[in-house]
């Protein structure tokens, strides 16, 4: 249910939510993500930076409002 709550918000609000879990929680909510959403957050999973800096025209970003 948070999932499917947190796919409703922008990318920024996903990625700032993400970004105050645990790693291991991360990755739980990461696989009950939409596809484009969860492609777009993986390097917050996966050892990147703890924020997400994407920016507006990245094509995770542009799936993102077309999904």
């Amino acid at each position: 249910m948070f999932a499917r709550s947190l796919s409703l918000g922008s990318p920024r609000v996903v990625a700032d939510a993400l970004s105050l879990l645990p790693i291991s929680e991360r990755i739980n909510v990461l696989r009950h993500l939409p596809y484009p959403l969860r492609d777009a957050m993986k390097p917050l999973c996966i050892g990147g930076s703890q924020r997400l800096h994407m920016q507006p025209w990245s094509p995770a970003v542009l799936a993102m409002r077309h999904a």
